[in-house]
């Protein structure tokens, strides 16, 4: 059953990804390569199965410690595919979208959240773990990888963490793909309250941050959000 049901989560994550790539209409912008190669003293924290992991590791080396992500397919790409994951799951979730969409010829951008997957795991001293957060390291990635014509993808936490990033660069975006997860909009009671319980909701709006980027491009398929 659980087999079924992962199946299933990634064959609607590739159906959305081939209906956002079709309809795109945006000029090419051809991404920028990074360098992203880890230490040579860097190992990882475990080591996933080859077989359903085959991705090589990069590492964005921040104050707070290494951020580990995958960067494969063609820099040469029209689109750039970058997978948000939520919690608690890490860049494995989309093992199977992204081997599909590498093979396809894209570039594939997907991290692990600091404290999941293979990055480090910052002592809550140093970093809190709430979405804004998680959303501001995302930001730091993407511009310094120049990620451009973006197609985001988000699911579970990845939603406000990536809806976030995506409303302070939506030039960078041109689709969002949106998969189980939520975001507020703090003209709602009981949205604030929810967003009071997870930060300060009032520096944190991703829908109203991504309202203005939503009414200049035309090519973001439509966005389903349920407040619950």
């Amino acid at each position: 059953m659980r087999k079924f049901v992962f199946y299933v989560f990634s064959l609607a994550i590739l159906l959305s990804l081939a209906i956002v790539l079709s309809l795109s209409a945006t000029s090419r912008t051809v991404a920028q390569s990074s360098v992203g190669s880890c230490p040579d003293d860097w190992e990882r924290p475990f080591e996933p199965d080859p077989d359903l992991y085959p991705f090589a590791s990069n590492c964005f080396e921040h104050e707070l410690g290494t951020l580990h992500y995958v960067d494969e397919g063609d820099v040469d790409s029209e689109h750039t595919i970058l997978f948000v994951h939520g919690n608690p799951s890490w860049s494995i979730l989309h093992q199977g979208p992204m081997t599909a969409m590498i093979e396809a010829g894209h570039r594939v951008v997907s991290l692990d959240n600091f404290g999941f997957g293979l990055s480090d795991k910052p002592s809550t001293d140093e970093f809190d773990y709430r979405p804004r957060d998680h959303s501001a390291i995302l930001e730091e990635l993407v511009v310094a990888l120049d990620l451009q014509n973006v197609t985001l993808v988000v699911h579970d936490w990845g939603g406000p963490i990536g809806l976030g990033m995506a409303g302070r660069q939506p030039d960078r975006i041109a689709n969002i793909v949106i998969t189980n997860t939520w975001a507020w909009d703090l003209t709602d009671a009981e949205a604030t309250m929810m967003a009071g319980m997870i930060q300060r909701p009032e520096t944190f709006s991703p829908l109203r941050n991504l309202e203005a980027a939503y009414r200049r491009r035309s090519t973001v398929l439509e966005t389903m959000i349920s407040a619950g």
